[in-house]
């Protein structure tokens, strides 16, 4: 036998679950239709430099000014490494590459292209000369890897680029577009001021 009120705390509950479960199933497919590769495809990675041929696009995130990090030196005896701290508009790119290309290949590629667009590479590593550093602090670690810095002169800010390639089929690109921020954004009066006091 029942306890009076038994059915209407199920009911409730039951209730609960349902409302959940839609409430789920809409917000997991609104972020699966945001983070989809064919979505994240309408937008290019970065006009400068395009994804290797097969490459799927796979996550993009762009600030108009913010510091970056790159690595210019490979790993010191203390398992540090020399890194170049930007300021400008920076794009993080992530490509799901073709799984029958190796990292060597897409590292190569990238940087021929990057020295006949008239950049110059400021450092380059591979494996065990990244270093532990490298792998845990920067980029993150998928060993075997390749990273490579290079840079761009222009008059209007120079352009780095972080192109970094673990033997797996994901890669990562940083570019830095040297620039000034953006300044009087915000306004402050000093007569509302001086009346707020």
């Amino acid at each position: 036998m029942e306890r009076p009120g038994r059915k209407g705390f199920k009911r409730s509950v039951a209730i609960f679950w349902r409302q959940a479960t839609i409430i789920a199933t809409v917000a997991l497919a609104a972020w699966l239709t945001i983070q989809t590769p064919k979505a994240l495809a309408e937008n290019e990675g970065h006009p400068l430099i395009s994804a290797y041929k097969g490459s799927v696009l796979i996550g993009r995130e762009v600030k108009e000014f913010d510091e970056q990090l790159l690595v210019v030196s490979k790993v010191q005896a203390d398992n540090s490494v020399k890194t170049e701290k930007l300021a400008g508009k920076v794009t993080k790119v992530e490509y799901q590459d073709p799984g029958d290309r190796s990292s060597l290949e897409r590292m190569r590629n990238y940087e021929l292209s990057l020295k006949k667009a008239g950049f110059e590479v400021v450092f380059k590593c591979a494996n065990e000369e990244c270093g532990p550093e490298i792998q845990l602090d920067t980029i993150g670690y998928y060993p075997p890897q390749r990273y490579m810095t290079a840079r761009l002169k222009r008059s209007e800010g120079d352009v780095w680029a972080g192109i970094y390639i673990p033997e797996g089929p994901r890669m990562k690109i940083w570019v830095v577009e040297e620039q000034p921020m953006e300044t009087d954004m915000v306004s402050i009066s000093a007569d509302q001021l001086k009346d707020s006091l």
